[in-house]
């Protein structure tokens, strides 16, 4: 099965991870790919933060999401 990939970024109050937006490939540099910015609500602290482009990174989806 060839490697899915997402957008993602770190927790800003406990580290976790957190998966967003799935992408076709691993192009981070592309203005397209990643939003301006975005609000998103930690699965693992349950906390809300805002996130810019810069704070967005590109990985593998985990295959059981």
């Amino acid at each position: 099965m060839a490697d899915r990939y997402c957008l993602y970024v770190d927790c800003r109050h406990c580290g976790y991870e957190i998966p967003f937006k799935e992408i076709p490939e691993p192009t981070p540099d592309d203005p397209a790919m990643a939003p301006e910015g975005a609000t998103l609500k930690c699965p693992s602290c349950e906390r809300e933060a805002e996130y810019s482009r810069d704070d967005m990174a590109v990985g593998v989806m985990d295959p059981e999401d």
